[in-house]
């Protein structure tokens, strides 16, 4: 045991900077020779923490995809002409993408290579790589040449950016040189150090290690079991490769939370098996089966203790709350029942980490860890109780794995992950509310205008496209639908919008609720700005359609029952790990390509029915997206072609004119100006929608402000 602790305590001393390498999060790069673009980033994409950010990971540069889709920028600080790029890649990196940038700002692909190849163009046949660990890409005066291959007419390209390609790109080595053959930059990436108030910690909780792992191997074969299973779980934490943690982290919608984050309380959980196995095999836990002197003083103590404990940690809570203060107190002094059944009144004496967990960490956090060390003692305990009190160790074991399973939801409850595991927020627009439209299915933001004539009604119904989306959802007149109707309001007319669009909303939502909100109010004008949501998601193995056919068949009480399930955030937490990938063949998308038509015709029929028009609007998004989308997009020009009442307004030529993806924040969300320049392409429709001449997209403009000028 004792070679144990000095064992463990020198080897995580010299291990720590390795480990703080590892777990930590990733190492900034030099500012002052490389440059990390987040897109976006002035729209406030930085605050989705879900996502990690670049930089160097385990001595390897990892470029970070985006959660919607768009790859961060590394660029080299000061070199505004280079002439030739190494890039080495780890085995079984994803791949990573060249693009040069000219004089003018325009950007262009130059190569995307990967551990297996590369090629000019997405959709091109790869080609194999050489021999070399590193891929030479040369910029020479004949075009582009890369490994030794000539690739492209691409000359003199001026500024590089390296993004991500296809999965999580790992950069082992990364030189830049310029045109004359001088080396720009020569990167080697390496973890950070561990400073030594890092390293003692880390000795001190290797010496603990070290001593337990000594205690089990001298208990002989099954110590040495319980040692491989108990030390196996912090190996897979540390084995698992950053961006399983990072794909973690998105897949539960951790959104305070980052992938090292993760790790680092992933790793150090990992250790409670084999703390526990150490306590059961020293026999600290063990007791004395009979009564010790003093025990009735000792269980007055611990009794007040409990309470005290309970009550203290109820600060904080106010209102009806309080009442769950007796079940908690109850749990708390239930070893003492228990004790005085079973005639082992000393047992309480160890319970008094249980109450600081609750004192310190109040009902939230202090609940679960209460339970764990609870559950420890009743297994040292289970000999003695099994032949003195077997009914009162059975209820006992009942009421602990009860109480861990109300802690794990109560913390999650106090955390973060009550907003991000909330149902409706992860649906975006519930079912119940959409079939109550004047309270459920809210605008997201409405504004009003008085200038001559009768006040006209603008509708807008869309995804977080249209309203809120995370880079400015507490600015929402940011967004597309309030910057129309500032030009509207521009020209002197009286106008109401009401900007339904939300994040998660589809053509589904908007015609279930489209009858009633019309009714209530008709509309002059319904702008559907869709496509991304219907097509694009796919979560489930029923659509949105058949799932509320599901729901309708369904009895009072599996509603209930389905109601309740939904309530409890481990149980969508559990959902969203054990979900199927998105490319799962069992899933199948929120609204199929015939539903989405059904749907929008019903908008068409609801809105004609009130004398308003429907103005068609297709989702701008990059390339690739819009590539899938086509389809969509064509039956919605169709529609607005060939129904009464309808219009199909193309917005792509005006936006790809005024500026092309640089208009988005990631692959389908408008940046500020990209919400100005759609307001200003739909305008000239609106316009002759609500029967005037169209002025033409150049004649009314906002400022940045979001005024007319």
């Amino acid at each position: 045991m004792l070679a144990g602790l000095c064992l463990g305590a020198a080897a995580a001393w010299l291990g720590a900077p390795w480990l703080v390498s590892h777990l930590g999060p990733p190492v900034a790069l030099d500012s002052r020779e490389w440059t990390v673009l987040v897109p976006g980033r002035k729209e406030g994409i930085e605050g989705n923490a879900g996502v990690g950010g670049s930089g160097v990971v385990d001595g390897e540069l990892v470029l970070v995809t985006r959660t919607f889709g768009r790859s961060d920028l590394l660029v080299p600080t000061g070199a505004d002409v280079v002439g030739e790029v190494v890039i080495g890649l780890a085995p079984g990196s994803g791949t990573v993408v060249v693009n040069v940038r000219g004089e003018a700002g325009e950007v262009r692909r130059a190569v995307e290579l990967g551990p297996g190849g590369w090629r000019t163009s997405p959709g091109q046949p790869e080609r194999a790589l050489g021999d070399a660990s590193a891929v030479r890409i040369a910029f020479e005066p004949g075009g582009l040449v890369v490994d030794g291959v000539a690739a492209g007419a691409v000359v003199n390209p001026g500024r590089i950016e390296i993004m991500a390609g296809t999965g999580t790109p790992r950069i082992t080595a990364l030189r830049l040189s310029g045109p004359d053959g001088q080396v720009l930059r020569d990167a080697v990436f390496s973890g950070g150090d561990a400073p030594v108030a890092t390293r003692a910690v880390a000795g001190a909780a290797g010496a603990v290690v070290g001593a337990i792992a000594g205690l089990l191997v001298s208990a002989g074969l099954g110590g040495v079991l319980e040692l491989a299973l108990a030390a196996a779980l912090p190996a897979l934490a540390v084995l698992t490769p950053y961006e399983t943690w990072r794909s973690l982290v998105e897949r539960l919608y951790l959104v305070d939370a980052t992938p090292s984050e993760v790790r680092t309380f992933v790793f150090a959980l990992t250790f409670a098996p084999l703390l526990g196995a150490g306590l059961l095999a020293s026999g600290v836990l063990a007791v004395p089966e009979t009564a010790s002197r003093g025990a009735r003083r000792a269980e007055a103590a611990s009794l007040a203790g409990a309470v005290l404990a309970g009550l203290v940690a109820s600060r904080g809570l106010s209102g009806l709350a309080w009442l769950g203060v007796v079940p908690g107190v109850a749990f708390l002094c239930w070893p003492h029942l228990v004790a005085r059944i079973s005639g082992r009144p000393a047992a309480l004496l160890r319970d008094a980490p249980a109450l600081v967990a609750v004192a310190l960490g109040g009902w939230g956090y202090g609940l679960f860890p209460a339970a764990c060390w609870r559950f420890l003692c009743l297994l040292a305990d289970a000999p003695a109780l099994a032949r003195t009190a077997a009914q009162a160790g059975t209820w006992t074991f009942a009421v602990t794995g009860l109480a861990a399973l109300v802690g794990v939801e109560v913390a999650v409850r106090s955390s973060f992950l009550d907003t991000a595991w909330d149902p409706v927020t992860l649906a975006g627009a519930s079912l119940d509310a959409v079939d109550e439209p004047s309270t459920g299915f809210a605008p997201f933001w409405t504004g009003e205008c008085a200038g001559q004539g009768a006040a006209r009604t603008i509708y807008t119904f869309g995804g977080s496209s249209a309203g809120g989306a995370y880079q400015f959802r507490d600015e929402p007149e940011a967004f597309f639908p309030a910057r129309l109707h500032a030009l509207l309001c521009a020209t002197g007319g009286s106008y109401v919008s009401r900007n339904y669009g939300e994040s998660g909303r589809d053509s589904f939502d908007a015609a279930r609720a489209a009858g009633a909100l019309f009714a209530a109010t008709p509309p002059a004008i319904v702008i559907v700005y869709t496509g991304v949501n219907d097509l694009l998601t796919a979560d489930h193995p029923y659509s949105r359609r058949e799932m509320a056919e599901r729901r309708a068949a369904m009895g009072a009480t599996s509603t209930t029952l389905d109601a309740i399930g939904s309530s409890v955030r481990t149980l969508t937490g559990l959902s969203l790990l054990l979900r199927p990938p998105q490319d799962s063949p069992s899933l199948v998308v929120a609204v199929p390509l015939e539903d989405a038509k059904v749907n929008l015709r019903a908008i068409i029929a609801a809105a004609t029915a009130g004398g308003g028009r429907v103005l068609l609007v297709p989702e701008y998004t990059v390339p690739n997206v819009a590539g899938t989308l086509a389809p969509y997009f064509a039956m919605e020009r169709r529609l607005g072609e060939t129904v009464p009442g309808a219009s199909f307004v193309d917005s792509y030529p005006g936006l790809d004119a005024a500026g092309g993806t640089t208009l988005l924040a990631d692959r389908n969300h408008l940046t500020r100006e990209g919400c100005a320049k759609l307001a200003e392409v739909i305008l000239p429709a609106v316009e002759v929608g609500l029967g005037g001449e169209g002025r033409g997209s150049g004649d009314a403009k906002l400022d940045a402000a979001g005024s007319p000028k």
